[in-house]
């Protein structure tokens, strides 16, 4: 990525890219753990939530 290298020269960049790099890393973890969700007689018919 051109010019991104930049940002990380400066104790600034630094602190900004560690930023980035930490919410996609929480991110990561989210998705992996997400767990879809059923609904009990629907979508749209005022049924039951439940996680599988």
């Amino acid at each position: 990525m051109p010019g991104a290298s930049g940002f990380s020269n400066t104790p600034q960049g630094k602190v900004l890219v560690a930023a980035f790099m930490d919410s996609y890393n929480q991110m990561v973890k989210a998705v992996r753990n997400y767990r879809a969700q059923e609904v009990e007689g629907g979508l749209g018919n005022e049924g039951k939530r439940m996680t599988n």
